[in-house]
């Protein structure tokens, strides 16, 4: 048992370093990725501030980004019956930062945090079925998920951290639905036709019984062309999902 005097040390020893907490935060305080002005609390996101998320560009409306997929995979080849996506990716966008510090920075807490604004964004514009309020049981919040060995150089999957945002706004948890079976590498050169080559096949599912009949909210860091979202989304109808719809922090424009 500690005793009163244990307690008060302990209590004067947290006590000091809380102070020194907010005392760090106050000179040495974390910048926006996309401003680069302070953060000093004030925004409820880690890393990124609000008025900073403002200043990005709305990315396509549901319509557009599957007229991208059906022109640049072919319209009787896709998977996913709607595709919605937070902010529009471009060479030169703010939002690139961000990206790539979740992917390759190690932020897999600020990749929780957007998943997090995304699900909201999902309860006002996302599909019909979530706009509604109506996710049932059989419907599985999930994400495409990276290769074992992309993974554990990393140490974590982007992907599954942004899921797990979304589905904490949805109130719901995160299964994983889909394995990579093969290591598919960059695809930034790639054209594409050369990109939907590399995905073919590049999924399949992880627990098939479960799956049947079910729908499935498939969530991605971008949405480029669509194909590793077809590709993913095609193994998931393989195992007689009823329907994928995708969400994205970004799509490219």
């Amino acid at each position: 048992m500690l005793s009163t005097l244990d307690l008060l040390f302990r209590r004067v020893a947290q006590a000091g370093c809380s102070l020194l907490s907010a005392l760090d935060t106050v000179l040495y305080p974390q910048h926006c990725l996309i401003t680069g002005e302070p953060l000093l609390g004030e925004s409820p996101l880690r890393h990124v501030s609000t008025r900073g998320l403002d200043t990005c560009a709305p990315a396509p409306e549901n319509h557009e980004l599957m007229l991208t997929a059906q022109k640049r995979i072919g319209g009787d080849d896709i998977a996913f019956s709607s595709a919605t996506s937070l902010w529009a990716l471009e060479p030169e966008s703010s939002i690139n930062d961000v990206i790539v510090a979740i992917k390759y920075r190690g932020l897999h807490s600020l990749a929780v945090d957007l998943g997090k604004h995304l699900g909201e964004f999902l309860k006002e514009r996302g599909p019909a079925w979530l706009q509604a309020n109506t996710i049932h049981t059989n419907t599985y919040i999930s994400y495409v998920p990276v290769h074992k060995t992309r993974k554990r150089e990393r140490g974590y999957d982007q992907a599954q951290c942004i899921a797990q945002g979304v589905a904490l706004a949805l109130n719901r948890s995160v299964t994983q639905t889909l394995v990579r079976r093969r290591y598919t590498g960059t695809q930034t050169a790639l054209s594409d036709a050369e990109r939907a080559r590399n995905m073919t096949d590049a999924f399949q599912s992880a627990c098939t019984a479960s799956l049947r009949g079910s729908t499935v909210l498939l969530v991605d860091d971008v949405f480029t062309t669509g194909a590793t979202l077809n590709s993913a989304a095609t193994a998931l109808l393989c195992a007689g999902v009823r329907r994928v719809d995708v969400a994205t922090l970004c799509a490219t424009i």
